[in-house]
C-alpha cells in the first residue's frame, strides 16, 4: 500500500502490520524542510510561544556505542541522560560504557547525566529484598566512586516495578524513570510523580509531533537503547530540525524530576 498526499501532508497508511519504527523513518527521511512543515501543521492549535515543552532524551544499558552519541549531541549542545549497568561487560552481546571508564567519565565532563540501571539488567520483580536493595546501593556507589558527582536517577530493567520497588528506590535515588511498560505511567508526564516518570521507545517517537497540540506544557521523554549507526543519524538530524526551528528545550531527566512530586 502506497502512502497518499492531502494537503501536501504525508499520510501513513492504517495498516497495523505495518512497523511502527519504519512509519518514524519514512516521515523522518523526508526532505528537512517539507518535515519541518507537517510539524508546524501539528502544533498550530496553540501559539509555540505559549507552550512549555521540554524534552529529553535517555538511553538505556549504558552500550560503548553511547558514547558517540554522547559526542555527537554535545556537539549541537544538547545534554542527554544514560542509565548505566554497571556490573557486567556485555549486555546482549554488546560491549558496556562500564568496561571503559574513561569514556564514561568523558560522557559526564560534557554534561550528560549519568544514571544507574541497576549491577545485573534483572527484573527486580523476581528479587528479594536483599537483592534488590544490593542492586540499586552497588550501581549507584560504582558510579559514584568512578564520577565523582551524586548520581540522582535509576531506570527501572525493563520498566518493571511496583509500590514495593519505589519505595527501595526512593532510599538510594531522587527519581525513577519507567519505560512505558504500565497504564499508569504518564508518556507526558503532566501528571506528576517522579518515580513513575513516563517514556515512549523509538518505535513510537513518530506520534511527537500529533501530541504537541494536546496540552500547553509537556515533558516528553524518548528511550533509546543500542542505536544502529543509520539510527543514531536520523535521531542527530531531527534534533537539529527541531533546534533550528522550535523553542522546545532539550534537558536531562533529572531537570524534569525536579518538578515532579515524590508521589
Amino acid at each position: 500500500m502506497k502512502y497518499r498526499l492531502e494537503n501536501g501532508l504525508k499520510k501513513f497508511p492504517l495498516d497495523m502490520k505495518k512497523s511502527i519504527k519504519r512509519r518514524f523513518f519514512d516521515f523522518y527521511f523526508m526532505k528537512g524542510s517539507v518535515r519541518g512543515e507537517i510539524i508546524k501543521n501539528y502544533v498550530s492549535v496553540l501559539p509555540l510561544e505559549k507552550r512549555e515543552i521540554l524534552i529529553s532524551l535517555s538511553f538505556d544499558d549504558g552500550y560503548l556505542s553511547h558514547y558517540e552519541c554522547a559526542k555527537l549531541l554535545h556537539s549541537i549542545d544538547v545534554r542527554a541522560t544514560y542509565f548505566v549497568v554497571t556490573h557486567l561487560n556485555k549486555l546482549k552481546d554488546k560491549a558496556l560504557i562500564s568496561t571503559n571508564l574513561e569514556k564514561l567519565q568523558e560522557m559526564a565532563q560534557m554534561g550528560h547525566e549519568i544514571g544507574s540501571h541497576g549491577c545485573t539488567h534483572l527484573n527486580l520483580l523476581k528479587m528479594s529484598t536483599d537483592r534488590v536493595i544490593n542492586e540499586l546501593k552497588y550501581s549507584k556507589r560504582f558510579l559514584e566512586d568512578n564520577l565523582a558527582q551524586e548520581v540522582l536517577g535509576f531506570a527501572y530493567p525493563y520498566g518493571y516495578y511496583n509500590s514495593r520497588i519505589i519505595d527501595y528506590v526512593k532510599k538510594f535515588y531522587f527519581y525513577g524513570r519507567g519505560a512505558g511498560a504500565y497504564f499508569f505511567e504518564d508518556s507526558t508526564n503532566t501528571n506528576p510523580n517522579r518515580y513513575a516518570i513516563g517514556s515512549l521507545s523509538l518505535k513510537n517517537a513518530w506520534w511527537l509531533s500529533k501530541v504537541l497540540v494536546l496540552n500547553s506544557r509537556l515533558c516528553l521523554l524518548f528511550v533509546f537503547h543500542c542505536p544502529e549507526s543509520k539510527e543514531v543519524k536520523v535521531l542527530f538530524d531531527i534534533i537539529k530540525d527541531i533546534k533550528r526551528s522550535f523553542p522546545f528545550r532539550f534537558v536531562p531527566v533529572s531537570y524534569i524530576a525536579e518538578m515532579q512530586e515524590e508521589g
